[in-house]
């Protein structure tokens, strides 16, 4: 798998498949590494984005969760052109067909990228933007919510991972994908350490 950025996802997405669709009152801690998932649907895209098989993101489908769950599968996408694309104006005009969201994730992953802090970013929009308490829903808005509630508490790639999971929901399996995608890219030495990494199989 190219780059620790793309690999944190994996292992966040691994992390979250199998709380797909648990409230968050059903997750406990000490259970969260009990079953491990293969890796699932948000890798699978991102994988396909990376290889320009899906390059504009926006015929991405699942039957599972129909037309929300395309547009929460746009966020995979903007995942890997945060990756790949340096400039902003470029960036951005290739993820905001993708939704508003998805603009979010492709900077945040860029500034990571780079270096560059990603603190103000956050602090400029994850005070208005608090986690849903039900559980994080399949689309952009509840997921990129729960991204910015975590990132802005947490620096480290396997916390920020552990604490996201914990939120539970639809969406919850995208949301670990990118909370270990973002801080992977930021500190790749912080993939190496993730506690479950031996236990997953990498595509």
């Amino acid at each position: 798998m190219a780059g620790p950025g793309l690999e944190g996802f994996a292992l966040g997405d691994a992390l979250g498949v199998p709380w797909i669709g648990v409230p968050p009152r059903k997750i406990t801690r000490r259970r969260l590494l009990d079953d491990l998932g293969p890796t699932g649907e948000a890798t699978r895209v991102a994988l396909a984005a990376s290889a320009s098989v899906s390059p504009g993101g926006e015929l991405v489908t699942t039957r599972r969760h129909g037309s929300r769950g395309a547009d929460a599968l746009a966020l995979p996408v903007a995942f890997v052109r945060g990756l790949g694309l340096e400039d902003a104006r470029e960036r951005r005009a290739a993820t905001l067909p993708l939704g508003f969201g998805a603009v979010v994730v492709a900077d945040l992953t860029a500034w990571a990228l780079e270096g560059r802090p990603i603190y103000q970013y956050l602090i400029d929009h994850a005070n208005k933007w608090g986690p849903p308490y039900g559980g994080v829903a399949m689309d952009q808005r509840s997921i990129v919510d729960s991204l910015l509630a975590t990132l802005s508490r947490h620096d480290e790639a396997s916390e920020g991972m552990l604490s996201a999971v914990r939120i539970g929901g639809d969406g919850v399996a995208v949301l670990t994908a990118l909370v270990g995608g973002i801080l992977g890219a930021k500190r790749p030495v912080a993939v190496e350490r993730v506690p479950w990494r031996d236990r997953v199989t990498l595509p």
